[in-house]
């Protein structure tokens, strides 16, 4: 689990929804935000139409948040996985995730 830190609390979350840039991904959608502070936050949204077993939205939420973890990014981001990202194996997440935020920390 991200340190309490890391995470995006809700008027943020409003915030970057609102405002954020939307990038589309093929296993997720991610909502970026610029921000004053030198670390990163996040926030994974799973919808119940992933599964409908909160045991697997959970475990697939804890592996985004491992993958996040110690990235150098900046920012505000929000992450909406599709249910592809079920299939993955936690080496393909992180790549995918890694490439994906190195992708819009390069504009």
């Amino acid at each position: 689990m991200l340190p309490k830190i890391r995470r995006l609390p809700r008027p943020d979350f409003l915030h970057t929804k609102k405002t954020g840039a939307t990038q589309r991904f093929p296993d997720f959608n991610l909502i970026h935000c610029s921000s004053p502070r030198s670390y990163s936050r996040f926030a994974v949204v799973i919808s119940a139409k992933i599964s409908k077993k909160a045991v697997v939205r959970n475990r697939l939420k804890r592996q985004i948040y491992a993958a996040v973890d110690k990235l150098p990014t900046t920012g505000d981001f929000i992450i909406f996985p599709h249910l592809s990202m079920l299939n993955l194996n936690n080496e393909d997440l992180n790549s995918k995730i890694h490439q994906a935020l190195s992708k819009i920390s390069e504009f």
